[in-house]
């Protein structure tokens, strides 16, 4: 964590030059090999697309497709706005030169308050997607040993726990960005095998009649009002991933080239995001919360592909969960206890053993949470709403207030006022029906 202050009186170093002073050694000391524009493509794909899309046809469902596609296409294109917004403040005060993070970036314009609130948001929004990840295996088990009367193992919490305590412990001592593009390969073929298995399967029972969903025009002029603000809790989360992106750019061998890549990315899951979500309302009359669940449960092929989709999250844990623990690892309380003045790790079993136990911590709170899809809109409305979007606004407009166009400036204050009423309202609905939810039994 990077709290800056200012100059003392005696001339000495400010906490803020010692910090950034040891901050660029820890990046020396684990970031020595830079990622390639296209391997640094991989991994900002996989930061940005992962469970969220599995619940994304539920809630098209209930809000209605129509109203859901233009939501879905106006968040997308806000999504990269804001990314843009942020990353123009940065090279502004670096000049290119020097790296940049979030919190100081906020921490300039907004003082304290901003920079702790951007540290602890991306915290909590990190980890909230590492939950979600964890729900996402804890379900798929929970449905898959009880689907096929696995008796031993059939609402066994303590195995899931287990199993994906070992497949995600072992990443998580990793600490060069560099590295997570590999996981992120494979994590994301396995997400588009997923996608096309689901795609095919609806196109195939649409070919056969055996599809009961409702028909295109009606799909599409059906709204239910309720449901649009739970609709924008899931989509900003499916679209989210400013958390890595200062990572992520600074990883690359040309950072120059991070733009285009964030356009494709954005054009990617435009797609992905409107066109799957459709077909599956249009050819499935009962969406679960987890749309791969309404595969025949019979079919040994549509299994293997259950469980690829369920590891290509496991294997995309470590993008989610870096950004959050360099933050803790770098706050006041633990920076000097873990690096030295390097930046060199000087208490090994301090720093990962933190790890294993925040592992272990997410993995108990994913165990005795209820709701896929509520849990994605709760923290979509609440943290990812005021790290992706409102603050960027808010600090490129206070940054520019000088030059900024009042257009410009006006458009943004509007896309501002659309995310707060949104986010807010989203994240007190889904709270609610969170507390009364009752889980289905399978």
């Amino acid at each position: 964590m990077e709290k800056l202050s200012h100059l003392s009186s005696e001339g000495s170093l400010s906490e803020d030059e010692e910090n950034r002073k040891l901050y660029s050694s820890i990046l020396s000391a684990d970031g020595l090999t830079k990622s390639s524009t296209f391997q640094a493509f991989f991994t900002l794909c996989k930061s940005f697309i992962g469970s969220g899309v599995l619940t994304l046809a539920f809630s098209f469902k209930n809000a209605g497709a129509g109203i859901a596609i233009i939501l879905t296409i106006f968040i997308g294109i806000l999504t990269y706005h804001c990314t843009m917004l942020i990353l123009d403040v940065g090279d502004a005060k670096s000049g290119k030169k020097e790296r940049v993070s979030y919190s100081r970036i906020a921490f300039d314009e907004l003082k304290k308050f901003g920079m702790y609130s951007v540290e602890v948001s991306i915290v909590v929004m990190q980890i909230g997607v590492c939950i979600g990840i964890f729900i996402l295996a804890n379900k798929f088990f929970e449905h898959t040993f009880c689907i096929y009367e696995v008796s031993e193992l059939c609402g066994n919490r303590v195995f899931t726990v287990l199993l994906c305590a070992l497949l995600t412990i072992p990443l998580c001592f990793v600490n060069n960005m560099h590295y997570f593009y590999i996981p992120s390969l494979a994590g994301f073929a396995f997400l588009i095998i997923a996608l096309l298995t689901q795609l095919f399967y609806c196109f195939k029972s649409w070919d056969l009649e055996l599809s009961a969903g409702p028909g295109l025009w009606e799909a599409l002029t059906t709204v239910n009002l309720e449901k649009i603000p739970l609709l924008f809790g899931v989509a900003i989360y499916a679209f989210e991933g400013i958390g890595p992106i200062f990572d992520i750019r600074d990883s690359m061998q040309k950072p120059k080239e991070f733009s285009g890549i964030m356009k494709i990315n954005i054009f990617f899951l435009l797609i992905a995001y409107t066109i799957f979500p459709l077909v599956c309302v249009l050819t499935i009359s009962k969406i679960p919360e987890i749309v791969l669940f309404s595969l025949p449960k019979d079919n040994t092929f549509y299994l293997l592909v259950q469980v690829g989709y369920v590891f290509s999250g496991l294997l995309g844990f470590p993008t989610q969960f870096y950004p959050a623990i360099q933050i803790l690892e770098n706050s006041k309380h633990l920076k000097n206890n873990i690096f030295d003045d390097k930046g060199n790790t000087k208490n090994p079993f301090l720093r990962y053993g933190l790890r294993v136990f925040i592992v272990c911590v997410l993995l108990i709170i994913a165990n005795i949470t209820k709701s896929f899809n509520l849990f994605l809109n709760f923290l979509g409305s609440c943290v990812f709403t005021y790290v992706g979007y409102l603050l960027p606004i808010w600090i490129y407009n206070a940054f520019f207030k000088d030059t900024i166009k009042p257009p410009t400036k006006y458009l943004n204050w509007i896309c501002f006022a659309f995310g707060l009423f949104f986010g807010v309202s989203g994240m007190i609905i889904s709270f609610i029906e969170l507390i009364k939810y009752k889980e289905h039994t399978i």
